[in-house]
């Protein structure tokens, strides 16, 4: 799997502590706790090291893609490679 480039989700995790909520604008759940942030990064984590379970999908153009399941989140990838599948 090549490297993820995102912000550093142990750098997300560190915020936890010093905030109250974190926004986000997916699916109706806007509003959610600061304990998002270290289960996002865990979630990254588990990614890279190949140990999340994917479910594949397509979007709405019709693209393949893989969806990293956890529990109050998700992190959507490129198509079909194989990987664990939930």
């Amino acid at each position: 799997m090549s490297q993820l480039s995102l912000a550093p989700p142990p750098r997300l995790a560190q915020l936890a502590d010093s905030v109250r909520r974190v926004f986000v604008c997916h699916f109706m759940r806007l509003e959610n706790e600061p304990v998002l942030l270290r289960e996002v990064a865990e979630g990254f984590d588990r990614i890279v090291d190949g140990s999340a379970l994917y479910r594949e999908s397509v979007d709405s153009f019709q693209y393949p893609f893989r969806e990293a399941c956890f529990d109050n989140f998700s992190v959507y990838l490129a198509g079909d490679t194989g990987a664990p599948r939930v």
